[in-house]
């Protein structure tokens, strides 16, 4: 039934049958006005309770409260790492990463083999983690691209101390260089997101574009040989004298961020602080500071130990060793197949020593994290790791390792000396090359021509891995 409106004769509506009083709106507002009061209250108090919440769920324009947001996001970051490298050889005149298979300091996140998973790698800082109360927020492309401090950061490493965050070492000169193949953090935002506070490891093969690159590491070369008249001593070597007289006890390794507008037109490679500036002063990021040791105090070969640090000045309980299981010889074919060392059984890695869960597993996998094994053999004994070794896979290829000329002692008079014929010293003792005179009068092949003969230290790779 349709109802239909008509007035009856004391003004009221009747609509079907019902009848309703007609009255004005101050009428009904006096008769209803505790109805209207309660109703009102009601609504307010909910837009209040919703306005005075803290929203985490952003806007989808990147408007208002995103920019609000975005404005007091801390500096969103935190990297740290969990194997640590040395490489002996000189690398003088290497012109980009890995030529050759070697470096000077290699390092990375890699969260397997030796180390302790889990404790390294690239996180949310505690920070921005506190910011949101430990939820990252659903918009979190929008805050961080909405904020300056943190949108188109690189991650960087140098030489750094304390106070001289602005410019690594040598950046002005050819004595290092550092290579990273750009490692965006925006290329982590999606895994970060996902794993909120937990850390993420080295991508090897999961590069998103040609322009993003996921590999949590770096590697840097010591370019150029340590002047002459450094120092004066009885036949120290020269990578001996170049960590003397360049400090390299006192130069950590800096790791930390910068924006890639920066990095790319910045040869210094400053690394960026928590207010998103650049500052001599401060620097979001680690320190890595290595210890060196060797047989002989004169010939400084491998790294006893790492001391972890932040940036900011702060001591940090991580607790790093440096185990002899990675602890390599680098050793020559040519001297292997004239049987000069006999304790060195180099072999191919496969994939199936690679999956070991045991000790030399583990070890291999380490190894495997730090080295090509496209270019090298390894050797591990488990048993004695004075034969751990290294060998170039390559017969035909030359190893610039022992080349003479890389090579040089400082002589008494603190000059550099070269000899052409060069010989190391395998030996567990290593007293040819530790005496006060390392050159001997010895035939090259049995009842020869006799030759003066310097005798050197073996180069090595040393390898430190993180355990909390």
């Amino acid at each position: 039934m349709v109802l239909k409106s008509k007035t009856d004769y004391n003004g009221r509506y009747n609509y079907g049958g019902c009848i309703l009083p007609r009255k004005s709106f101050f009428a009904l507002w006096s008769q209803y006005r505790a109805y209207f009061v309660i109703t009102i209250s009601l609504f307010i108090c909910v837009v209040s309770f919703q306005n005075c919440t803290p929203q985490l769920d952003l806007e989808e324009d990147g408007s208002g409260e995103n920019a609000s947001l975005s404005d007091t996001t801390p500096f969103a970051f935190d990297i740290s790492i969990d194997h640590f490298a040395l490489m002996t050889c000189n690398t003088a005149g290497l012109s980009h990463k890995f030529q050759d298979g070697k470096f000077t300091y290699k390092w990375g996140a890699y969260q397997n083999g030796m180390a302790t998973p889990g404790r390294a790698g690239l996180k949310f800082s505690d920070q921005f983690m506190s910011r949101y109360g430990g939820n990252v927020p659903a918009k979190i492309f929008t805050v961080l691209d909405d904020s300056e401090k943190n949108k188109n950061l690189e991650i960087a490493s140098g030489l750094y101390v304390a106070r001289g965050y602005k410019g690594r070492k040598g950046f002005d000169t050819p004595e290092y260089r550092s290579e990273h193949s750009r490692l965006q953090v925006n290329s982590f935002f999606m895994d970060l997101s996902l794993n909120k506070n937990k850390t993420l490891a080295h991508f090897p093969d999961m590069p998103i574009s040609s322009v993003l690159n996921r590999t949590i590491e770096g590697v840097m070369f010591r370019r150029t040989l340590a002047n002459e008249n450094v120092m004066t001593g009885s036949y120290i070597d020269e990578f001996t004298a170049t960590i003397n007289f360049d400090r390299l006890n006192t130069y950590p390794v800096g790791i930390g961020f910068g924006h890639a507008s920066v990095l790319a037109k910045d040869e210094a490679k400053s690394l960026i602080s928590e207010n998103g500036g650049y500052s001599n002063e401060s620097a979001v990021g680690r320190s890595y500071l290595p210890q060196f040791t060797g047989v002989r105090s004169s010939h400084v070969r491998y790294l006893s130990g790492i001391r972890e640090s932040s940036m900011d000045g702060k001591n940090l309980s991580a607790s790093w060793g440096c185990p002899t299981d990675l602890r390599l010889k680098i050793v020559q074919r040519k001297d292997i197949e004239a049987n000069r060392i006999s304790t060195c059984r180099p072999s191919l890695i496969s994939a199936s020593d690679l999956a070991r869960q045991d000790r030399r597993g583990k070890a291999l996998r380490s190894i495997a994290n730090i080295l090509d094994l496209t270019v090298w053999e390894v050797g591990l004994d488990l048993n004695d790791s004075r034969n751990n070794c290294i060998v170039k896979r390559s017969q035909n290829d030359a190893d610039s390792c022992y080349d003479a000329k890389y090579n040089p002692y400082l002589n008494d008079a603190g000059r550099f000396e070269q000899k052409p014929v060069v010989r190391v010293d395998y030996s567990n003792t290593q007293s040819i090359c530790g005496s006060s005179n390392p050159i001997r009068n010895e035939p090259r092949v049995a009842g020869g021509k006799v030759f003066e003969t310097f005798y050197m230290c073996p180069h090595y790779v040393s390898i430190c891995v993180k355990y909390n």
